[in-house]
């Protein structure tokens, strides 16, 4: 029998190795579709008439800082983080449904019941303490623009600073910007970190200790026969167990998919400015510029740190 066993399971690995490979490559694609179409409205709008010229040069609200950095990497990376959430919600979602219905009906209502009520409890307590991660990841994304446009400008620019001599000012503005957001980096990993901490807690091994109360549920509420054996305790145990174990894993990655939402909110914060940027400069046309002061350059705010 053992042998049939793992001959059985040895022909289910290759649907399910060619299954999870699936879902990630078809992941990806999903991903790649959203940042072209994506992309392609964008440059649609952006590149009409001279928005391009307004949203880089002039000032006041037809203005866009790092336009650059938005149409690339924060597309790219909102694009990524979107795509993942299908299989980073659907399998999860899946294994809460089943799991809790085979608890039900072993165990009855009150086991999944108490589960269910730690996590919610778990989830609440973390939504507290936790930090905006949104604002972080935007913050961070902003800074790499403002670090990319140094360069570019030193590389656009270049002979008029090697005729003046300005390597040495040009050096110190980039390594400001460069120390902005290596400082910044540093504490969203420390904030990343301790959340990290507190996930471990809820979600892990506070976790398994409402599982093993869960399991004497039906001692408690008297579920269980005088006839019961010690090796029918065993087996329900070791059972119980496994579907416990999977609930709260399952669980337990959707909350981490709450941390997900939060950095996605920060990629999507910025996304969405420059497409409402660019409908304005699209709506506004070819009508003659209204030239506005100038907002502070990027450089003379890294030298303000």
């Amino acid at each position: 029998r053992m042998l049939r066993g793992l001959r059985t399971f040895a022909l289910i690995t290759i649907p399910a190795s060619a299954v999870n490979a699936g879902l990630k490559f078809y992941a990806e694609m999903v991903s790649l579709r959203f940042r072209k179409r994506l992309s392609e409205y964008v440059h649609d709008e952006y590149l009409a008439g001279s928005n391009f010229y307004k949203a880089s040069n002039l000032g006041g609200e037809s203005r866009i800082d790092n336009a650059d950095q938005r149409v690339t990497a924060d597309i790219a990376n909102f694009s990524e983080e979107i795509a993942q959430l299908y299989t980073s919600l659907l399998k999860p979602l899946l294994d809460v449904v089943l799991f809790t219905y085979k608890l039900q009906t072993i165990l009855g209502w009150q086991g999944p019941a108490a589960m269910h009520s730690y996590f919610i409890l778990s989830g609440i307590v973390k939504k507290k303490i936790m930090p905006n991660l949104g604002k972080l990841v935007a913050r961070e994304s902003e800074l790499e623009g403002y670090y990319r446009t140094a360069h570019n400008r030193l590389i656009t620019n270049s002979e008029e600073i090697a005729f003046y001599d300005g390597s040495k000012k040009e050096k110190v503005i980039i390594n400001n910007a460069l120390q902005m957001i290596c400082s910044h980096i540093a504490y969203a990993r420390w904030m990343k970190a301790l959340i990290g901490v507190f996930d471990g807690l809820l979600v892990k091994y506070y976790a398994s200790i409402a599982g093993y109360c869960t399991l004497l549920s039906p001692f408690i509420f008297m579920h269980t026969s005088d006839e019961t054996t010690t090796a029918d305790l065993t087996r329900d145990y070791i059972r119980n167990s496994q579907y416990l174990g999977q609930l709260s894993t399952a669980v337990g990655q959707l909350l981490i998919v709450g941390n997900k939402l939060t950095s996605i909110a920060g990629y999507t914060s910025r996304v969405s400015e420059l497409l409402e940027q660019v409908k304005h400069l699209n709506a506004a046309g070819n009508v003659p510029f209204e030239v506005k002061e100038e907002a502070p350059h990027v450089i003379e705010n890294v030298e303000k740190g």
